[in-house]
């Protein structure tokens, strides 16, 4: 929900990164036992010791592959902007993705429906207006006669500006930039929260997903933005963003979710990715 603090799959192989100690081997396992789920996805979950705090990781390779775009909500949805709740397992399942994130920060409409708080554009129609102060995910690409999409590209988007959203197919909302160019932007403050973020590499031809829990503080308390910006940029991110973060993370592979948890909120947009 809007709010400015911010199952798993088959496993049919494993392959280990070895990460430099850099001053995040508290935030990293020293080595990243990969897990294969299917072709060009790849993920890890980690527990940090001592925090507590437990995240799930996803990495999606964009280049040379043809790739399905799903989300919601579609195009076609509510006239005046509004949509009914969604749960992103329902919508993972629906769709078959392969990998789904919950995006756009959302607000509370009449009647029990949703209002996206920010850009949501799918298949290059614009559901909702930009919000110049929070940041955005785009995927570009070439589209194939099946709707899949080839030679597909992912950037973060610094701020909602109608020139930045005009060009991509696809632009899904955040909140704050946290890695820019590299580096880690700064924030006053360091709260805990459920978070769910995006990273890319220079040319976006890689997407992370990272997805936080933290509606169990007993068991995990969550991540802080700068933390979700250190374990991006040690897996190979130069550019990263928060999406909606709290009660709405959540994070899906294989139509299952990867949290041990169901959140305890209905969900407003989301973003389903499915290499083919």
């Amino acid at each position: 929900m809007l709010t400015l603090a911010a199952g798993t799959a088959f496993l049919s192989a494993c392959t280990s990164t070895r990460l430099p100690q850099t001053g995040t081997e508290a935030l990293l396992p020293a080595t990243i036992a990969w897990q294969q789920q299917s072709p060009g996805i790849q993920t890890f979950s980690h527990s940090i010791a001592g925090q507590p705090a437990r995240y799930h990781v996803v990495r999606i390779e964009l280049a040379d592959r043809r790739i399905r775009v799903d989300a919601y909500p579609p195009p076609s949805a509510g006239g005046d902007g509004s949509f009914a709740p969604q749960d992103i397992r329902r919508f993972a399942s629906s769709c078959g993705c392969s990998v789904a994130v919950n995006t756009t920060p959302f607000m509370r409409a009449q009647a029990g429906r949703l209002r996206a708080a920010g850009i949501h554009k799918v298949r290059g129609i614009q559901r909702s207006a930009p919000v110049e102060r929070y940041a955005a995910l785009a995927l570009s690409g070439q589209q194939e006669s099946d709707g899949s999409y080839t030679q597909l590209r992912a950037a973060v988007i610094g701020s909602q500006t109608s020139a930045a959203c005009d060009v991509p197919d696809f632009v899904f909302g955040g909140f704050f930039v946290i890695l820019k160019d590299g580096d880690i932007v700064p924030f006053s403050t360091e709260s805990y929260d459920s978070r769910s973020a995006a990273g890319t590499n220079a040319d976006g031809s890689v997407l992370w997903l990272l997805c936080a829990e933290g509606e169990r503080s007993w068991q995990s308390k969550g991540l802080s933005f700068q933390q979700c910006a250190r374990i991006l940029k040690e897996l190979g991110c130069t550019d990263a963003l928060q999406f909606d973060g709290g009660g709405a993370a959540q994070l899906c592979v294989g139509g299952a979710s990867l949290l041990p948890y169901t959140p305890p909120h209905a969900y407003g947009c989301c973003m389903g990715l499915s290499p083919q």
